[in-house]
């Protein structure tokens, strides 16, 4: 999820480590200025174990588009409302998490809105998935981005329990986004990526959690 101020620095494709992933898996990290790449996941895995692809090109186009269509509601006459919701949820979830940002004192809807620091919490956080749906393909450096991010999780007092509460909560957000619009189509396919992505955030924050103890 990340903390206010924190960003998920871009780095070559081509330096990134070996992935430990064994299906396809979205970027986290901050693409290039002006570039956006939308690419296909490949057939099979290259890592480690061969398998198929848990998200093939319709799987993709679902999401870039579902994606774009709630960027489009969130920043349009909603001002970031639904970003917003997505914290909203996790403090529900887990109220602990709350905890995690000093710049939070109260977790209801309202008061966080008007949370300045917590607005720049939540573009983070979009601007990390808006990077992943437009990145597809690029599974190793996908992999090495999203464990790095997790191991820098353990810095600020992260919790496993709260992968679990970010994915249901980005979920509830984009339900109440698009409602209708959002299929269980969608749904499926929202599921897998947001499972992929914490779990690979998970082997990053538990390697870190390895060194640091």
């Amino acid at each position: 999820m990340g903390c206010c101020g924190s960003k998920v620095a871009s780095e070559d494709p081509r330096r990134s480590n070996k992935s430990v992933l064994k299906s396809p898996v979205l970027c986290a990290s901050s693409v290039s200025q002006g570039s956006k790449h939308t690419h296909t996941a490949s057939t099979k895995s290259t890592v480690e174990e061969e398998e198929e692809p848990a998200l093939d090109e319709r799987s993709i186009l679902l999401l870039q588009t579902s994606w774009e269509e709630f960027n489009k509601i969130n920043s349009g006459q909603f001002s970031n409302l639904y970003g917003v919701m997505i914290f909203v949820k996790i403090f529900q979830l887990s109220p602990a998490a709350s905890t995690l940002f000093d710049f939070v004192d109260e977790t209801e809807e309202v008061s966080l809105m008007k949370n300045k620091k917590m607005h720049c919490q939540v573009d983070h956080v979009l601007n990390a998935l808006s990077t992943a749906v437009t990145n597809l393909g690029q599974l190793a450096f996908v992999a090495g981005i999203l464990q790095k991010l997790g191991g820098r999780h353990v810095a600020y007092n992260m919790q496993e329990e709260y992968f679990d509460s970010f994915k249901i909560a980005v979920m509830y957000a984009l339900e109440a986004a698009l409602e209708d619009k959002l299929t269980e189509e969608h749904k499926a396919a929202w599921k897998v990526f947001l499972d992929i992505v914490c779990e690979n955030m998970l082997i990053g924050f538990r390697k870190q959690k390895q060194l640091n103890d």
